[in-house]
């Protein structure tokens, strides 16, 4: 190596720099394509035991297919027919594992007793779930007197596209009954 300077020039020692390329302890192992819109793993993925995954500080969304995607809807008033299965609301999901749950509220004419309350979620539009996948409320009979019933979660599985119903059925004498609620879903994977 040569430095110049002005209209001399001198001599510099030369030391020979050799790259060495450092890994770290415990290296390690990524299969899969990383961009700065995604990463997607073709393995499992192992999240740190008492760091896991970071979820979400803000005040926002899930993106429609990611975990945690939610979907709620709520029902108008549905007028019932006693001891009958009727559909209150329902949501649309797509492909994939979702927890879904609910809750109906009851109101009855004022000359109206309300004795079973029923809430579920099906499928199927204005039939139950299959036992014990439903909740079953008795009152006291007392007309006039407001229910509440809540929709158990329920995992749905499904593989495309599936209206997924809130269903209440009432056991209710003499007058009128109505029922509101609301059904709600979260994408667990």
């Amino acid at each position: 190596v040569t430095q110049t300077a002005g209209n001399s020039s001198t001599a510099l020692a030369t030391t020979a720099f050799v790259a060495t390329s450092f890994a770290p302890k415990a290296s390690p192992t990524f299969t899969g394509t990383l961009s700065a819109a995604a990463i997607t793993a073709s393995g499992t993925i192992t999240p740190n035991a008492t760091a896991g995954i970071v979820g979400t500080t803000g005040v926002n969304n899930a993106q429609a297919g990611s975990v945690g995607e939610y979907i709620t809807a709520t029902g108008t008033a549905v007028s019932l027919v006693a001891s009958t299965a009727k559909t209150i609301t329902s949501i649309s999901l797509t492909a994939g594992d979702w927890d879904v749950e609910g809750n109906i509220y009851f109101t009855p004419a004022a000359t109206t007793p309300i004795y079973e309350a029923i809430a579920g979620i099906s499928t199927t539009t204005n039939v139950l779930p299959a036992i014990p996948l439903y909740t079953d409320t008795t009152g006291a009979g007392t007309s006039a007197q407001q229910q509440t019933a809540p929709a158990p979660i329920q995992r749905i599985n499904v593989s495309s596209t599936t209206t997924v119903y809130l269903i209440g059925e009432a056991n209710f004498a003499t007058s009128t009954l109505t029922a509101t609620g609301i059904i709600q879903a979260r994408r667990m994977r």
